[in-house]
């Protein structure tokens, strides 16, 4: 791959404020809110998945089981008495636009487009649904008699698509939507457009917070089998919160750096055209 990267641009940290961009179409199609404890929850085992399910069954009807999360540090850590790593359950909403992820060590809460027409939420709605059922999940631990986790790292994604054929036909077009992201095409090249690329680059939060990853990749969308432009934004940190109950001014900084980034990441071509900012 040949793609060139633009001079970075000097801008500021991303920073926490009350305005910022607003798009009344905007590209995102999954949120995810998460929590990462600082060690597996002594003696919580797959029995208690099921327990936990039989409280919010009539909101969650559908289970179902995928590998388990590797935590920082690379090995994981809530396995059966044989070592084993034991899975990652979700419980699927009964619309099927909102996922709880849990295993023994984290607790993620999603919000997912299903269809083109689908109304995002926004975060405050997510985030409120994060903490509403972190603390549901909290209260169950308290009525097992299971120690209460510590958070070891907070996370929040931006999974955003631009689909292909609404405002890129080629890598040529690309720079036209993403302001770091161009390929020269100029005649006499040996090399001809790429089919396909890769990009990723991780930006500090502000204050010691945490960082930043913006990805940005080709893919085909499952829902449709199209082709599209994926740009997924996540934030990582835990800032000063010393429990669960204290994440809320976290999610906020990491809120306004994913909003303010993907603004510095894209055009305001882009941003006017196709997801119709409208804050001026």
């Amino acid at each position: 791959m040949t793609m060139s990267v633009k001079p970075a641009k000097a801008a500021a940290a991303p920073a926490a404020s009350s305005r910022l961009p607003s798009y009344r179409k905007p590209p995102v199609s999954e949120v995810i809110a998460g929590v990462i404890f600082n060690e597996t929850i002594p003696k919580f085992f797959t029995g208690h998945v099921g327990l936990f399910w039989n409280r919010i069954k009539d909101q969650f009807p559908e289970t179902q089981h995928f590998a388990p999360l590797i935590p920082p540090g690379g090995q994981p850590r809530w396995v059966d008495s044989l070592g084993l790593p034991l899975p990652r359950v979700w419980f699927i909403s009964k619309d099927k636009h909102h996922i709880i992820q849990l295993q023994g060590d984290c607790f993620y809460f999603n919000w997912r487009r299903l269809n083109e027409n689908d109304v995002y939420p926004r975060h405050p709605a997510i985030v409120q649904g994060f903490e509403d059922h972190l603390g549901g999940f909290l209260a169950f631990l308290q009525q097992e008699g299971l120690t209460q986790p510590m958070p070891l790292s907070c996370e929040l994604t931006y999974t955003n698509y631009v689909p292909h054929g609404r405002a890129w036909k080629s890598m040529a077009d690309v720079a036209t939507i993403f302001t770091d992201f161009c390929w020269d095409g100029k005649k006499g090249r040996y090399l001809p457009e790429p089919n396909s690329m890769t990009w990723t680059a991780t930006f500090p939060l502000p204050d010691n917070n945490g960082t930043l990853t913006a990805q940005l990749l080709q893919v085909v969308k499952r829902s449709d089998s199209t082709p599209a432009l994926r740009l997924d934004l996540t934030a990582r940190g835990l800032g000063s919160a010393a429990s669960l109950q204290e994440l809320r001014p976290w999610f906020e900084i990491a809120r306004a750096a994913i909003v303010n980034g993907f603004a510095d990441l894209t055009t305001e071509e882009a941003q006017v055209k196709l997801w119709e900012r409208e804050d001026g």
